[in-house]
């Protein structure tokens, strides 16, 4: 239980740290395949999940319809036209892409690209 706590804060802190540069594509859990989809920005979150007892940068958090695990789907990378910004998968939406004002805000568009990293 400790190691993931740990992997936990460590990914957080990741995704609120990291602008890396991506390529033109995109992928979702099978790097062959693009994956459009329509972003939600919200200016508020409530989870009943979310990340209990860490302290997280919540413009950088991502509601996506899948629920979140420990392993590759909690971090996410939203990209649209060269530019990605990393996020932390908290929680299940109800079946919305929807992720925080300022991320969206740095893409520009309403709808961007996904890969799970």
């Amino acid at each position: 239980m400790q190691k993931h706590f740990t992997s936990l804060l460590a990914l957080a802190s990741a995704a609120s740290a990291l602008a890396l540069s991506a390529p033109d594509f995109v992928a979702a859990a099978d790097p062959s395949v693009r994956t459009p989809v329509s972003i939600t920005p919200h200016q508020q979150f409530s989870s009943s999940i979310g990340v209990l007892g860490c302290m997280i940068n919540t413009n950088r958090v991502a509601y996506w319809p899948t629920f979140p695990d420990c392993g590759a789907s909690i971090c996410l990378q939203v990209s649209y036209a060269g530019r990605s910004v990393n996020l932390l998968h908290i929680d299940q939406s109800g079946g919305a892409h929807d992720i925080s004002y300022d991320a969206w805000k740095l893409s520009l568009c309403w709808t961007i690209c996904y890969k799970e990293t």
